[in-house]
């Protein structure tokens, strides 16, 4: 077996209730693993282009259970901002709470996670994620 898979294999929990692959080691403000491999990838990424070796800079990896710490191929499907979008509304994962501009500057300064944070604020750690990386707030 190849050793940077090894080394990836190793940072891995499998949840044997949810087939989840689940990332143990660092994990971004939005939950998702971080694997180093000569540079920074998100370990979701970095797994599925080891597997299927199509993808492109543009794609994004979705997950089929919402879980982001979860490394399993088979939870994982290529797609595009615009096809993630339309799985989070199909999954009722779209919410559309309305946080004010105080949250909003709130959110952006906190030290806390993104889970802590979205369970404060009833939001996905998605949400939290697009406010930090000013994906979505972008006036405030």
């Amino acid at each position: 077996m190849n050793t940077v898979l090894q080394r990836f294999i190793k940072k891995v929990k499998i949840n044997n209730t949810t087939g989840c692959w689940e990332w143990q080691a660092s994990r971004n403000n939005c939950g998702y693993g971080i694997f180093w491999d000569n540079k920074i990838h998100l370990a979701h990424r970095w797994i599925f282009q080891y597997i299927q070796k199509n993808l492109q800079t543009n794609d994004i990896i979705c997950h089929n259970c919402d879980n982001p710490k979860c490394v399993n191929p088979k939870h994982l499907w290529q797609g595009n901002h615009s096809s993630n979008a339309i799985d989070s509304v199909v999954k009722k994962r779209h919410r559309t709470v309305k946080l004010n501009k105080k949250q909003i500057l709130d959110i952006r300064a906190s030290n806390q996670s993104g889970k802590k944070l979205a369970k404060l604020y009833a939001v996905t750690q998605s949400t939290i994620c697009d406010i930090r990386k000013r994906r979505s707030w972008r006036h405030v």
